[in-house]
């Protein structure tokens, strides 16, 4: 009788979560619109609820499952872009147009905006911040973008890549070094917005010139490790 009474209970509880899931979602999937990505469908999503400039019964891109786009904050995948393989949109972010996101451990969380005939695919990427990505860019993996980066251009393609208030148009608006460092860490020198040099090592994010001090702050004179940091300084003052 205990037994009955236990699973009664639970049941009860799972009932009342699901029904509080139905008035509260943001969207669903329509599992009768649907399209293949390879082998994998992917679904069109319907709006709910209000939320931003989205109204209750407007029609979104696609998604491989619910888990992909949250259910709270205003996120939202609109027109015919495609989520799918293990990525995860949170917070306010907006893929539209025909942006095409398919990997593994992806995640665009803030206030992202992802537009254009945009790729990104492959494994290990975090989008954050407010950063931009439009215009045909491709992000492949082992990519970490974030603070206020802007990344636009058909002939840019980041791949192990940490990008921190980058402002690239093409290719040549960064360089990567790879395999420095106490733990062979990658190190990235991009353009910005205005005229410093952007600079992200491992837990540091800042101008070269602040990359520099920390780097005679921290490595004795004399020590490979100074002297590759510094032969890395300039390159990137040759580069740009």
């Amino acid at each position: 009788m205990k037994k009955l009474i236990m699973k009664t209970g639970l049941l009860f509880m799972r009932m009342r979560y699901y029904f509080k899931y139905l008035k509260t979602r943001k969207y669903k999937i329509l599992k009768t619109r649907y399209r293949f990505i390879g082998h994998d469908k992917v679904y069109r999503i319907k709006a709910c609820r209000n939320f931003n400039n989205v109204k209750k019964g407007d029609i979104g891109g696609y998604i491989g499952k619910h888990c992909y786009l949250a259910q709270t904050g205003k996120c939202w995948i609109y027109d015919d872009a495609i989520v799918n393989g293990a990525t995860f949109i949170k917070g306010n972010s907006i893929i539209k147009d025909n942006a095409h996101i398919n990997g593994r451990d992806i995640v665009i969380r803030d206030n992202c905006r992802i537009s254009g005939y945009v790729v990104i695919a492959g494994e290990n990427i975090t989008i954050a911040g407010n950063s931009i990505i439009r215009n045909q860019a491709t992000i492949n993996s082992n990519v970490a973008i974030s603070c206020n980066s802007y990344i636009s251009g058909p002939r840019t393609i980041i791949i192990n890549a940490r990008l921190c208030n980058a402002f690239i148009e093409s290719n040549d608006d960064f360089i990567t070094f790879t395999g420095f460092g106490r733990v062979n860490r990658t190190t990235t020198i991009s353009k910005t917005r205005g005229k410093e040099l952007s600079v992200c090592c491992g837990c540091f994010h800042g101008n070269i010139k602040k990359f520099e001090q920390q780097v005679m702050e921290t490595h004795e004179e004399g020590s490979y490790r100074r002297d590759e940091y510094l032969e890395m300084i300039k390159l990137a003052e040759i580069h740009f």
